[in-house]
């Protein structure tokens, strides 16, 4: 996802493991040339979901599906265990 002006772009990579509950992980990667991506390892988030109705996918558990960028650095999602802030590198 692109900054509002463009200047920087926040890609987000995860995965789930599903048992009953559903443990999702986040990682957090910052484009710093055009085919290239620095991992952002401070920022990595895992959440667990036990209702599915209201979180039924890694988009909605996180919040990725509505962010709110601060500024050109930083990113909060709303997500299911309360505001996760994403800061890039400068």
């Amino acid at each position: 996802m692109d900054s509002p002006k463009g200047t920087e772009t926040l890609i987000i990579k995860h995965r789930v493991a599903t048992l009953g509950e559903s443990h999702y992980s986040y990682e957090f990667y910052q484009k710093s040339f055009p085919f290239l991506m620095k991992k952002l390892p401070e920022e990595d988030v895992g959440i667990t979901v036990y209702d599915h109705d209201s979180h039924p996918n890694a988009e909605r558990t996180l919040g990725f599906d509505r962010p709110v960028w601060l500024n050109e650095k930083e990113v909060v999602f709303e997500s299911k265990d309360g505001r996760k802030k994403i800061t890039l590198n400068k």
